[in-house]
């Protein structure tokens, strides 16, 4: 979307001329007084656009008094600016007597400087009045179009005082726009004044939408096959096909520049439509739910408002406004440059930088400028003027490639950015700072605290990586970290940083006492499990330091346990250890070390410990069960001897 070239329009001004015998230091621009009325009739598919000035000036000028015995001087000639394209240019003065009229060169503006000689000197005190008469059929020219289904105009008066009146079709079958632009309005009468001045006092639009014509091709966009349906003016057929050639060679162009493959639908509406259509802008391109997209422009608009408008097919990546517009800009001018020579053949007049000072990121959503009052359209102005220039300015910073990098991994995201994201990604894709810059031109002035801590929270968390880097310590807290910063939670960011730094702090003394435990537990012949180191590279300081004091108890008891199991003993203790083998319990402590479980392999190294210890308490219980089962066994056979006998000799006494 862009906004109507006519917001900036340069006209050319009025210029009185002083013919002298020799020319005097000082020209009496002031010293004149001029008044005209101009009138303009549109009659579309009728008669030609008709433009009629009437023109009046006094001469206020002293130096040119009639009688001075010196050097005479006197008017004799005054420049009118007409609109370019102008034939049938006549003047006729006041007595019916024709003038000499010539026009200069055009340039880029859409007037063009008419020279009216006049039929005799006017002297001090005198005043001279003509008219200027001139025809406007089938014209293109910038900022001004004139066919038979179509005209757009602007309406140009001057002098200190003017009065303009516009004549235009009916309602019926017609679409009419008049906006007053510098000159106060009533109806189709326009009144301006000042100080021998040219004035755009209103553009004039009208259109008859039922008329038009259409056409279909196709464009292959990368995989993609676009079908595109083109409707146009009628009589704009030489217009419609080459604005066919610049969507064809166009939006291939436009994808490559832009770094990542079109990402619309395969249907494309392209149409030339009015103001009422384009909501007072030179085009505007929309994306609806339907499975196509529409640009329409207007017919009034130049090749590079085609580009910019086609370039929008791209712009869902962004969810700012300034982004998409300094983009869709940067495309269309870098396009218009790459496209084959003469194909890109109108170029948007220059206009000088605006004077609003405008944070971009303040700049509203777009609405209808149709009606709008000054205030608006000097906003609209600076939206559109300082996000071409800010995006310049990136681009100077980072280079090209680096802006299409960051255009790709935004359509790769899925989602829209905004300007903090893009600031990211900017920096990070671009390798520079250009926080500066944003603070400058899209962040409101209150930004400035929140972007000093963004740069701290970076910079610390740079030196934290670069200090877990060395210790080969896992990223899960500087991701962290950076995931909170990628988010603007700058505050959060540099509490956690605080914290893994104070973390940090004891690292040493950590790494040292599991090396330590490491040669301990090696000089008994154990295998460490690396969950304690494990739990130190991931930053769990803590559970480290738990871990490691359990390890070490574990290695100590099983170091004791091992030294009693394996002292030298007696039949008697060897006898106490039948049956209780604490070699096994230190397997098993070994085992459970092994997998990091210290709790039991400290569990298992005690037992071990306890049973070497009690091995005489254990053969003093194991020789009397002995005795105890021969006992009950001795007297079980005696039992059974008794009950032989007795049954072998019932009678005997008992």
């Amino acid at each position: 979307m862009r906004i109507w070239r006519w917001l900036t329009f340069a006209t050319a001004s009025l210029a009185l001329l002083l013919a002298v015998r020799p020319a005097p230091a000082a020209t009496a621009e002031d010293a004149v007084h001029i008044k005209s009325h101009v009138s303009y009739d549109v009659r579309p598919g009728q008669e030609p656009v008709h433009v009629a000035w009437d023109v009046t000036f006094e001469n206020n000028d002293p130096q040119t008094t009639a009688e001075s015995e010196d050097t005479v001087f006197f008017y004799e000639n005054l420049t009118i600016p007409v609109l370019r394209g102008a034939s049938a240019v006549s003047a006729i003065s006041s007595s019916g007597q024709p003038l000499a009229v010539s026009l200069g060169e055009p340039g880029r503006s859409a007037t063009v400087s008419a020279y009216v000689s006049f039929d005799r000197a006017v002297f001090y005190g005198e005043s001279y009045s003509f008219s200027l008469s001139y025809e406007l059929a089938e014209v293109r020219a910038p900022s001004l179009l004139v066919t038979p289904s179509y005209v757009y105009l602007p309406v140009i008066a001057g002098g200190d005082e003017s009065t303009v009146t516009v004549s235009s079709p009916a309602s019926n079958g017609w679409n009419v726009t008049l906006e007053a632009s510098q000159c106060a309005q009533n109806g189709t009468t326009f009144t301006c004044s000042g100080a021998d001045a040219a004035f755009l006092a209103a553009v004039l639009e009208v259109s008859k939408p039922d008329a038009t014509a259409s056409l279909a091709f196709d464009v292959p966009v990368g995989p993609k096959n676009i079908s595109v349906t083109m409707s146009y003016f009628q009589g704009e057929s030489g217009v419609a096909e080459h604005m066919k050639d610049l969507v064809t060679t166009g939006l291939p162009l436009i994808q490559e520049l832009y770094g990542f493959p079109y990402p619309g639908p395969t249907k494309l509406r392209v149409a030339q439509g009015g103001q009422q259509a384009v909501l007072g802008y030179e085009g505007i391109t929309s994306c609806g739910q339907a499975a196509n997209c529409s640009v329409i422009v207007s017919p009034a608009a130049d090749d590079i408002t085609v580009l910019h408008e086609l370039a929008h097919l791209w712009s869902g990546i962004y969810g700012k406004r300034w982004l998409s517009e300094g983009f869709a800009q940067l495309i269309a001018e870098e396009a218009a440059r790459a496209l084959p020579a003469g194909l890109v053949a109108s170029q948007p007049p220059e206009k000088e930088p605006s004077p609003t000072d405008l944070r971009l990121d303040e700049w509203g959503n777009v609405a209808s400028l149709i009606g709008a009052n000054e205030s608006a359209l000097n906003v609209e102005n600076a939206g559109y003027d300082r996000s071409l220039r800010f995006v310049h300015l990136l681009e100077a910073e980072v280079g090209g490639e680096a802006l299409r990098q960051v255009n790709a991994a935004l359509a790769a995201s899925g989602t829209s950015t905004d300007s903090k994201r893009y600031l990211d990604l900017i920096e990070k894709l671009g390798g520079k700072r250009v926080d500066d810059l944003f603070a400058k031109w899209v962040f409101p002035s209150s930004i400035q605290p929140v972007l000093a801590k963004r740069r701290l929270a970076q910079e610390r968390l740079q030196e934290l990586i670069g200090r877990a880097a060395d210790k080969s310590l896992s990223t899960d807290v500087p991701d962290d970290i950076r995931a909170n910063i990628d988010a603007w939670r700058f505050d959060n960011a540099i509490a956690a940083t605080d914290k893994a730094e104070s973390d940090f702090a004891g690292y040493e003394e950590l790494e040292q006492a599991l090396s330590d435990l490491t040669s301990d537990a090696e000089a008994q012949g154990l295998s460490l499990s690396p969950s304690i180191s494990d739990a130190i590279q991931n930053w769990e300081f803590d559970k480290g330091r738990r871990m490691l004091a359990d390890a070490v108890l574990a290695v100590d008891a099983y170091a004791s346990s091992r030294e009693q199991v394996d002292a030298r003993r007696g039949l008697w203790k060897r006898l106490g250890l039948v049956g209780a083998d604490p070699n096994n319990d230190l397997t098993h402590a070994s085992e459970a070390f092994a997998r990091g479980d210290f709790r039991e392999s400290l569990n298992h190294a005690n037992q071990a410990g306890a049973k070497a210890q009690a091995a005489s308490g254990m053969a003093f219980r194991k020789l009397l069960g002995l005795a105890l089962v021969s006992a009950v066994c001795a007297g079980g056979i005696g039992t059974a001897i008794w009950t032989s006998r007795k049954r072998e000799n019932p009678f005997s006494p008992v």
